[in-house]
């Protein structure tokens, strides 16, 4: 929550840093997007180890991957009506905004925005480089997206 509201202030002052990319290439969308995932392998690993979910788990669970996605969707909005944008790949591998957006689901409405701004990138498949993840490597956003499903 914390984080949220972190990142809510920073764009409020500066929306327009979404669309900088750094000297790697990485936009904002790609540094916590990377994060989340490296992140969410962990936790889940650490997860798995337990062995056993208690209950209430499966709401902290959810609560988590809606705290994910709505960042992700805050970095998204101001960059999903640029097509040039929404082509970069980051400096890891191949990640398109709308991998991360499909991989910590946003609204339809910012989904629908992405597609219409760069329709390609729904069959370019992404590459999760050096990142360590169970996500499957080389999948299209469809596939990316139904994991969630």
């Amino acid at each position: 929550n914390n984080f949220k509201t972190l990142l809510h202030t920073v764009l409020e002052c500066d929306i327009g840093a979404c669309k900088v990319a750094d000297f790697h290439g990485d936009l904002p969308i790609h540094l916590v997007g990377r994060r989340l995932i490296e992140w969410e392998e962990q936790w889940s690993a650490n997860f798995l180890d337990m062995k056993s979910i208690k209950d209430g788990d499966a709401i902290k669970i959810e609560m988590l991957y809606q705290g994910m996605s709505f960042c992700i969707e805050l970095l998204l909005k101001p960059i999903v009506a640029s097509r040039g944008l929404c082509r970069k790949g980051g400096s890891v591998g191949r990640l398109l905004p709308l991998h991360i957006a499909c991989i910590f689901p946003i609204s339809t409405e910012k989904a629908k925005d992405l597609l219409e701004t760069y329709p390609e990138a729904a069959e370019v498949p992404c590459d999760f480089g050096d990142l360590s993840t169970n996500i499957q490597n080389d999948s299209i956003a469809l596939e990316l997206l139904s994991r969630t499903r």
